[in-house]
């Protein structure tokens, strides 16, 4: 369970693993690194072009997008948007609704669809009213809007949901492979990792069982191997169920350049495709394991060093102590324990007159002023008054309050949409439910605050908690359930091991 209790530092992390990138080339999502303007994908290792046609700028808690020359290309009307263009486009959330917007900033159809993803193939993902089907760039439907789920194609097949249970369809939306199994992921190398029966296997495109269906976990074929959890023990295995690395990994992570970062007791190490040990430095480790990390801290430092050393008279005169620097353009400055903002040309754009304060997110900022926290823009107007023990914002017109301990939400002008009665809020999930804690128990309530399932489960086994086909797994007493968006009890088991499909 993620309290709302994050430090101002963590924040701008949690809206850039919300809201990713996604590559153009495998449609992996990733957290983008904005001071750069090439990222490599950490998938299939290829270049990502960071650095968009269109920047996305932000008034009063909504966006716009202006052109490389300065120039506003579309009004400040737009709820949300990450930003990043994918084939030429950028998703952008009108009142609840998304449409596509292109690179010079025309709505390519109206605002009707719940949920927007692009696929790789020049199609969309779209949803509406809990329903999936694909759309083209023109918005004419390709596939129908009649699944619980959808994925994108992959080798001319893409995974559906019926009834909560998986199967596949080609191009023309005709079923070639029966909705019968519990998950399914998406075809690679020519077979697919399905769940029957609590345990995966794998299926080839005409419905034969490749592999036996004996595994907890199992991720894609990628070179002839795929990664295979059984009996709490990891490894790979290939398309002849031979173990090519052995299941006796405590750890087991793939990585980049063919290395697998594997834990074994007490011993930590590197493996190649063969399973032999791969010997790696110290520095080297540290670069595999937290690589945008280590990339971010220098860029960090570099930035702010020179900075200090360009305005070493103005820092000297105005007493004022550099401390960090945001990917706005803005740099944190210090004065008399007291914090502001001066932009690059050292102009004070928030004056120094607060205990505490996190960067801009969507023109709002988070500062403390008294021991109280609240919500200013850039103009350093009161957007929420400071009145609450703590408040964080994680994207869009919508807050998250604590005073007295209690937790709840509001808007921008501070009018109460979920009461102050919580002792843990999560963020609002794809289904516009809010996972919250009252009396040790869990339950879910919806934008307007309305609890929809009262506070009775013992445990959520996910932080998100509804999956993409809306439903969850909640424990009562010793029996795991499986609800719906509503609260409806689908599937109950005594001591279940939740098997979720691993992404590959």
């Amino acid at each position: 369970m993620l309290q709302v209790l994050i430090l101002p530092f963590f924040r701008r992390y949690f809206i850039a693993y919300h809201h990713p990138m996604q590559c153009p080339h495998c449609e992996t999502e990733f957290a983008p690194n904005i001071e750069l303007e090439y990222q490599y994908c950490p998938c299939c290792g290829k270049g990502v072009r960071v650095c968009d046609p269109l920047e996305i700028v932000w008034k009063s808690g909504l966006c716009g997008f202006r052109n490389r020359a300065g120039a506003m290309v579309t009004p400040f009307k737009y709820d949300f948007s990450f930003g990043a263009f994918f084939h030429g486009f950028t998703v952008v959330d009108l009142k609840g609704k998304k449409s596509l917007l292109d690179e010079l900033g025309r709505e390519v159809f109206p605002f009707y669809y719940d949920r927007i993803r692009q696929t790789k193939d020049g199609l969309c993902v779209v949803s509406l009213d809990g329903k999936y089907g694909m759309v083209d760039l023109r918005g004419n439907e390709v596939i129908p809007l009649i699944y619980q789920h959808i994925s994108s194609f992959s080798e001319d097949l893409a995974v559906v949901c019926v009834n909560y249970k998986y199967g596949f369809i080609d191009r023309s939306g005709t079923i070639v492979i029966p909705c019968v199994y519990e998950h399914a992921n998406s075809f690679a190398e020519g077979l697919a990792a399905v769940q029957l029966n609590g345990k995966f296997g794998f299926i080839d495109r005409d419905c034969n069982m490749v592999i036996p269906f004996e595994y907890e976990h199992v991720l894609n074929f990628s070179m002839g191997l795929a990664s295979a959890k059984k009996n709490e023990k990891f490894g790979c295995i290939d398309i002849h169920n031979k173990e090519v690395i052995p299941l006796i990994y405590d750890y087991f992570s793939r990585l980049e350049n063919d290395i697998i970062d594997v834990k074994y007791g007490k011993w930590r190490g590197f493996l190649n495709l063969k399973g032999e040990e791969v010997k790696v430095s110290k520095k080297a480790k540290a670069i595999i394991r937290d690589e945008n990390c280590i990339d971010e801290t220098l860029i960090y430092a570099k930035r702010i060093n020179a900075f200090s050393q360009l305005h070493q008279d103005y820092f000297r005169q105005t007493q004022y102590r550099l401390t960090h620097f945001y990917s706005n353009g803005l740099y944190l400055v210090l004065n008399n324990n007291k914090y502001g903002f001066i932009d690059i040309n050292c102009n004070e754009i928030i004056p120094p007159i607060y205990d505490d304060i996190a960067e801009f997110q969507e023109g709002f900022l988070c500062a403390t002023k008294n021991g109280k926290k609240g919500i200013i823009d850039i103009e350093n107007k009161t957007i929420i008054p400071f009145i609450y023990d703590d408040i964080t914002h994680f994207g869009g017109l919508l807050f998250y309050v604590q005073n007295d301990e209690c937790w709840g939400v509001v808007d921008t002008l501070n009018q109460v949409i979920v009461p102050l009665i919580y002792e843990e809020v999560n963020f609002f999930d794809e289904c516009g439910l809010l996972l919250v804690k009252q009396y040790e128990k869990y339950g879910f309530v919806d934008r307007q605050g309305k609890e929809i399932i009262s506070c009775k489960y013992d445990e959520v086994y996910d932080m998100e908690a509804f999956d993409a086909i809306g439903t969850a797994w909640v424990r009562l007493n010793d029996k795991w359930i499986l609800i719906d968006r509503l609260g409806k009890e689908l599937y109950e088991a005594d001591n279940y091991s939740i098997n979720y499909p691993l992404s590959p």
